[in-house]
């Protein structure tokens, strides 16, 4: 198997060093790339067949080790979050992260049976319940940020300025197009910030303990463990209204799993006397914080083709793509 170049850093190790440690006397066989940043090596020996492998830079892989062994065993979700065995630093800033391989065994948009959504849905609810008001959220502010109630603007607002500076001498017509285009989407964005972030302020959305990514992808339903949930890739956790979470887990999924997943999750919720607003209240905070995402999805790349960067101008027309279904076929009401 090919193996990354070894770390020249102070403490660096390679992921065969690292996979040395945890499955000592095993060697790496083969790998599965399931994503930029991740992969599934096989092993030779008996006791774990495969493991997950993952690069991240240390402040990310920092925040997963805190929520994998301190954060969430506190609150009694232990179980429920990333199956982290070990991580080491890598080269330069980054690090690597090893996770138990529970399988392919992500929560499908239309999932079946329906006992996995039933699951999946509960286990979102008591993260958002267990963890709003909880002695550790300023702590989890402080560690891992926070959305504040107006981060639809902020969003909007760094997007604006990232995507303004994209200088016009030198770009293609095509490239010209896109970034004029951009330019009026988050224009409008910012057009609207002041109602859209005014409701939902009023809306009161309690602020809890945000996974931050919640696409049903990262939702595993492992048979080894019994039907029980499992939530990974926290890389964008943070503490913020739980409309953010929601609205994620929601939209992904089809219209049908979403109707019953929102009925479950109020369900859940009611008992410590949250209520979800009305169809239309619900359908606005959602699209607001899917706006938000698009707009927070172009700062990076408009910043590095404001440098000059090459793959940035792929990754722009990826989220005016995303604007453009947004626009095409709005939220399916969330009912």
């Amino acid at each position: 198997m090919r193996q990354p170049e070894a770390a020249t850093g102070s403490g660096a190790a390679t992921i065969a060093e690292l996979l040395a440690t945890v499955e000592p006397g095993a060697r790496p066989l083969s790998e599965e790339r399931l994503g930029r940043r991740v992969r599934r090596v096989w092993l030779s020996g008996d006791r774990r067949p495969s493991l997950i492998v993952k690069v991240v830079d240390r402040a990310t892989a920092r925040k997963t080790d805190l929520l994998s062994h301190r954060w969430l065993p506190a609150v009694g979700l232990r179980d429920h979050g990333p199956p982290l065995i070990a991580g080491a630093p890598g080269p330069g800033d980054s690090a690597w992260q090893v996770f138990e391989d529970l399988g392919n065994s992500a929560l499908a948009p239309d999932p079946r049976p329906a006992g996995a959504l039933e699951s999946a849905t509960n286990l979102i609810a008591r993260l958002h319940l267990t963890c709003a008001g909880h002695a550790l959220l300023p702590e989890w502010a402080e560690q891992l940020g926070g959305l504040g109630e107006r981060f639809y603007g902020e969003w909007s607002a760094r997007a604006a300025r990232a995507v303004g500076a994209i200088p016009g001498p030198g770009l293609s017509r095509d490239r010209r197009a896109l970034r004029d285009r951009l330019n009026r989407r988050v224009d409008a964005l910012l057009g609207e910030e002041p109602e859209r972030s005014r409701r939902l302020r009023e809306a009161g959305w309690p602020v809890t303990l945000l996974h931050g990514d919640l696409w049903p992808q990262n939702l595993l339903l492992p048979p080894s463990e019994g039907g029980r949930a499992r939530l990974i890739d926290w890389d964008r956790s943070c503490v913020g209204p739980l409309v953010y979470d929601l609205s994620t887990f929601a939209l992904r999924l089809s219209p049908r799993a979403r109707t019953e997943a929102l009925r479950l999750y109020g369900q859940a919720v009611s008992a410590a006397g949250w209520r979800l607003p009305g169809p239309a209240e619900l359908d606005e905070a959602f699209e607001t914080a899917e706006l938000a995402r698009l707009a927070s999805c172009l700062i990076s790349p408009a910043e590095a083709a404001g440098e000059g960067a090459e793959w940035a101008f792929e990754d722009l027309a990826t989220v005016d793509a995303w604007f453009e279904e947004l626009q095409a076929a709005p939220l399916a009401r969330a009912r």
